[in-house]
């Protein structure tokens, strides 16, 4: 059997980490053989796209356009729902190991996302650049605020000549960045906002509400906001991405401190609680104890009421109380147990303090290997002597008896009515 994780369901949660939801889109398939091209050639021009005479891809990253073939294909066009003819793959030729470690199904999931980011400081260029080199569909960036000296501390790509221009001509922090994001993946989508946009005007169908955002026929998929914006209008921004599907993320910095906040909507499952792969773990036995005696500690069982201990191969099972887990290759009477999805919690037993029961002890692990039964029966006669010996001391009257708690993690316990009123067969 193996352990599934839990799916908790959340309105609003705090992250501690930036999760973004992505759309599932129909993959294209094609039968063209691959081949690799020609290493791409970089050229200086002067805002322009030039052709070699080979017909080698230039790119200019002051452009938004690039030459393959002779043939123009603006950005991101190599790759996603929207590919169509015999072009050689090249974007699927440069994210070989990407795909590898992702699988080409998030790969394609991947390439769908589009992510507006507000704000283009420390936090905003840092998500923006990771987005870009993960080959997302589309970066939209919009900060407004002058390039200053200060903002050299925070955004990497800010320089004297920007800090100059800011000075002069205005030159906003999403200007400054455009340039070298754009630079670091050709088949990544980045654009910014016009100046003229308002912080109020990001709510209108022409930015977050856009169906076709930066020609890929797709809306966005994630709202990062990465400095401090107007109560009111932040409070708009998140009810506009949730009332409309988009996954909405806050996170701020001051100084040594930091905060984050995440919307994924009202209906935002999480298939992957911990992101480790699945656990496989043998049963070496199940026992049905009808009536559950005083020591044993099951959270939510109470004395004398039916409880199903499973003992597992392995000394510590690593579960925790609530986990799921799915039992497979089950035999004989409990064949009917295959494919069962069944939560578990974890198995302790009460013993006196007194008796400084050595856990990791061989005699210990060696009892654990006898039946349930058996091993309650011994930690009974166990805790019997010694509350005898505690209660025949005058000294101890009135006293509680010190008992400490220890858990079997070789051992666990079926629930047989969740919260959900399923019943677990018996």
């Amino acid at each position: 059997w193996s352990k599934t994780p839990t799916l908790p369901k959340s309105r609003r949660t705090i992250s501690t980490s930036i999760i973004i939801w992505m759309t599932k889109r129909e993959r294209s398939s094609s039968n063209t053989t691959t081949t690799r091209p020609p290493n791409p050639k970089r050229v200086k021009t002067n805002n322009k796209t030039d052709d070699d005479t080979n017909g080698t891809k230039i790119i200019n990253k002051n452009s938004k356009t690039m030459q393959s073939n002779n043939e123009k294909v603006t950005w991101g066009g190599w790759m996603g729902a929207h590919k169509t003819g015999n072009d050689i793959d090249q974007e699927s030729e440069r994210i070989d190991r990407q795909k590898a470690a992702f699988g080409g199904d998030t790969i394609a999931r991947l390439k769908d996302l589009n992510v507006l980011i507000v704000g283009c400081a420390g936090v905003g260029v840092e998500t923006a650049k990771n987005l870009i080199l993960s080959n997302v569909g589309g970066v939209v960036l919009y900060d407004n605020e002058v390039c200053k000296e200060v903002h050299r501390g925070s955004n990497f790509y800010v320089t004297p000549e920007d800090v100059a221009k800011g000075e002069e001509e205005g030159v906003t922090l999403a200007e400054a960045s455009l340039g070298e994001l754009r630079s670091l993946n050709p088949f990544c989508r980045v654009d910014i906002l016009d100046k003229s946009t308002s912080t109020e005007s990001l709510l209108g169908e022409e930015v977050v509400l856009s169906k076709d955002v930066l020609g890929t026929h797709r809306p966005y998929a994630a709202i990062v906001v990465t400095k401090l914006l107007p109560k009111k209008a932040l409070l708009a921004l998140n009810e506009t991405a949730r009332s409309n599907g988009i996954a909405f993320i806050m996170a701020i910095t001051n100084g040594v401190t930091s905060s984050i906040f995440s919307d994924f909507g009202p209906h935002h499952e999480i298939t992957d609680a911990t992101g480790e792969p699945t656990q496989t773990l043998a049963v070496a036995n199940v026992e049905v104890i009808a009536e559950k005696p005083k020591l044993l500690q099951v959270e939510g069982v109470k004395d004398g009421e039916k409880v199903v201990i499973l003992t597992v191969a392995q000394s510590d099972h690593g579960l925790e109380d609530g986990d799921v887990v799915v039992l497979e290759d089950m035999r004989d009477e409990m064949e009917v147990l295959n494919g069962k999805s069944v939560t578990v919690k974890r198995v302790a037993i009460a013993s006196p303090t007194a008796a400084k029961v050595d856990t990791r002890g061989v005699a210990f692990k060696t009892a654990l290997a006898l039946p349930t039964s058996s091993v309650i029966s011994n930690f009974e006669r166990q805790f019997d002597f010694y509350k005898i010996a505690f209660d025949g001391e005058e000294e101890n009257s009135g006293k509680k008896f010190p008992v400490r708690t220890i858990t079997i993690f070789n051992r666990l316990a079926l629930v047989l009515n969740d919260d959900k009123g399923k019943k677990f067969p018996v």
